[in-house]
């Protein structure tokens, strides 16, 4: 129902929607961008963090297997080129120099910047946590 000039509601009108103050988008992109630089500087520092423990021999099991998986999945793509490609845990040898998959491989990083940005986003918590999984 919408009104007339009096105040009153008609019936069967809808009321035009607003669009939101432009103030109400600078405060919502402002808020977002802020959000999203300190979201990616933790990611960041967690990031520093796992790849020095990693470097020192403590990395977390998760981690490791994480980088079997992406070494798995690059043994196998290069054995459609390569038959004489083999496997042993993280290390990818052929008839070249080896690969060693490190965490930079695994892109988490890049995972995680999607997953604050979809976090950051102004959106339904709902929606932010199926981005992230998706």
């Amino acid at each position: 129902m919408s009104a007339d000039e009096s105040g009153n509601t008609r019936p069967g009108t809808d009321p035009k929607p607003r669009n939101p103050p432009v103030s109400d988008a600078g405060r919502i992109a402002t808020a977002f961008v802020i959000k999203l630089v300190v979201l990616t500087l933790l990611l960041g520092l967690g990031e520093a963090m796992l790849m020095q423990q990693s470097r020192e021999g403590g990395e977390a099991e998760w981690l490791y297997r994480l980088r079997e998986y992406v070494a798995w999945g690059g043994a196998g793509l290069a054995r459609m080129f390569d038959s004489r490609v083999a496997l042993d845990g993280v290390i990818i040898t052929g008839t070249g120099p080896q690969l060693i998959v490190s965490v930079e491989c695994t892109a988490l990083f890049a995972k995680a910047l999607f997953c604050a940005a979809a976090i950051a986003y102004p959106a339904r918590w709902r929606d932010r946590l199926i981005g992230c999984i998706v």
